[in-house]
């Protein structure tokens, strides 16, 4: 395992897990998109690619938890603050989280707003995290929406937009064509 994970590395297994989910998505249904299923598909996806490149790799870990664990408070009260559950942790090997995942389905900023500033308060709290990254997946008859929705996102929520995945054609439930990133 790697010493350090770059931000880059991560972002990168967590599109390969995306659209690993897709792929397999797709082929069960039929050709329906990952936009169509559940979030947790595409969670576990990206989990299983992170995890050839973590020494750990955990799913749905309480805020609160990841918080006590980072400043090294192992006994005593927890932090008062629920700031919810992060859909995915990497560690660091010596038990102290590196990066939260959050995956959200959305088409507009307003959707992924409370997720982002739950990732910005873990950040703050959590002085060794590298990163809070947001894996937002959305869909679109035209690529040019998708575009249009992404970059409506990064300039109203003030995101640093890294990468994005390549367009996936799909189908939706109804059977229209769509693309997916």
């Amino acid at each position: 395992m790697p010493k350090n994970i770059s931000l880059e590395t991560v972002v990168d297994s967590c599109i390969s897990g995306f659209e690993e989910a897709n792929k397999n998505y797709k082929e069960w249904t039929g050709g329906w998109s990952a936009r169509t299923a559940p979030e947790f598909l595409s969670q576990v996806e990206i989990a299983k690619v992170l995890a050839k490149i973590s020494p750990a790799v955990s799913l749905e870990d309480k805020t609160k938890d990841i918080i006590s664990i980072a400043k090294g408070e192992t006994r005593g009260r927890s932090p008062r603050n629920n700031l919810g559950r992060m859909d995915i942790t990497v560690w660091h090997a010596s038990s102290e989280p590196r990066f939260a995942i959050e995956i959200k389905k959305a088409n507009t900023p307003s959707k992924i707003g409370n997720d982002i500033r739950r990732l910005g308060q873990l950040v703050d709290k959590c002085p060794k995290l590298q990163a809070g990254i947001m894996i937002v997946i959305s869909g679109a008859s035209k690529k040019a929406t998708l575009d249009a929705r992404f970059k409506k996102m990064e300039t109203g929520l003030r995101l640093d937009l890294r990468k994005k995945s390549e367009y996936i054609l799909a189908i939706n439930k109804r059977g229209a064509s769509i693309y997916v990133g």
